[in-house]
């Protein structure tokens, strides 16, 4: 943000801290492949698509000339994001920004998380979704990015406002 008063919001990067047991690790897996690489590549063009409360730098007048967070929104953080690019700022990526956060421990509280609570979940196959979720995410990542990744990035996308040195 330093770097370009164009930049309204910055994502940072979690890290899942506690890593034992499988429900845990695969989440970490998740987030580090599918945050990392999205992030990464979407912010080559300066449009992160999710800069998340768990970790975002906003810029405080463009958030209030957009209308702020909607409270009505379940996703809010990612609501604004959009609003944010579709009033023509750019979005970064950060990273080295860190941060540590918890993530849910069995299979019952990750699905309350990801899912409505109004859904009855004795209708759901509680085995099958985090796996099949985590599957169909990391082949949306890897599919919408594989060219970007295979080629890199198209020169004209990228929009430096400030010249960068070396020294």
């Amino acid at each position: 943000m330093l770097r370009s008063p164009r930049y309204a919001a910055i994502a940072g990067s979690p890290r899942v801290t506690n890593r034992r047991g499988l429900i845990t690790v695969m989440q970490m897996l998740e987030t580090a492949s599918l945050i990392g690489l999205m992030r990464r590549t979407h912010a080559l063009a300066g449009r992160v698509g999710t800069v998340a409360g768990v970790l975002g730098l906003f810029r405080r007048d463009a958030v209030l000339a957009v209308g702020g967070y909607d409270a009505t929104m379940a996703t809010e953080d990612i609501e604004l994001t959009w609003r944010l690019l579709q009033a023509g700022h750019l979005t970064g990526f950060a990273p080295n920004a860190l941060v540590g956060m918890q993530v849910p421990q069995n299979l019952r509280t990750l699905v309350d998380l990801r899912l409505d609570r109004q859904l009855p979940l004795a209708c759901l196959p509680l085995p099958v979704y985090p796996l099949a979720y985590w599957t169909l995410n990391a082949c949306a990542a890897l599919t919408s990015q594989a060219r970007g990744l295979i080629g890199g990035p198209r020169k004209k996308r990228v929009v430096w406002d400030i010249e960068r040195t070396d020294g």
